[in-house]
């Protein structure tokens, strides 16, 4: 996949992605896209890798795990005169302060597979690593990885 210029790790710059996998109240008709949908310039459903769970505050959380099951939501495809205004948004929303600070969401950047089974780098924000043990225990798995599915049918 080409992914255009490198830092200094080799990875994609965070600047360079212009997509962002959302999975839970950023999805298209959910309570928060309407701050960030003058930025989207399209949408495509789109599955990452991990586990997903329905936090006692009402909105769910995912962790980063490849091979420990499927997370589904949506690609947004980000206008690029937008983006980083829209990721900004995102990053109020999700309790993202920058790398290394007590984030309540991580803004990673990881592979994510659209429906035309097309791999993209995307952001999205994953539940923090150090926080993993309150998640499992205080969070409720979410069968097949659909929060939005998971919440229509309960």
């Amino acid at each position: 996949m080409n992914t255009g210029r490198r830092g200094r790790t080799g990875k994609p710059q965070a600047d360079e992605v212009p997509r962002v996998f959302v999975y839970g109240t950023l999805r298209v008709g959910q309570r928060y896209h309407r701050w960030i949908a003058a930025a989207v310039s399209g949408v495509v459903p789109g599955t990452a890798e991990g586990r997903l769970f329905h936090l006692p505050f009402g909105y769910p959380a995912m962790i980063w795990e490849p091979g420990a099951g499927v997370v589904h939501g949506d690609v947004l495809e980000l206008d690029p005169r937008r983006a980083a205004q829209a990721l900004q948004v995102m990053d109020r929303i999700e309790g993202y302060r920058g790398p290394g600070r007590a984030n309540e969401y991580e803004r990673i950047v990881r592979p994510v597979c659209r429906a035309d089974g097309v791999e993209v780098l995307c952001h999205l924000y994953a539940w923090p690593e150090r926080s993993r043990r309150w998640l499992e225990a205080n969070g409720e798995p979410v069968p097949g990885g659909d929060w939005v599915a998971w919440l229509q049918a309960r």
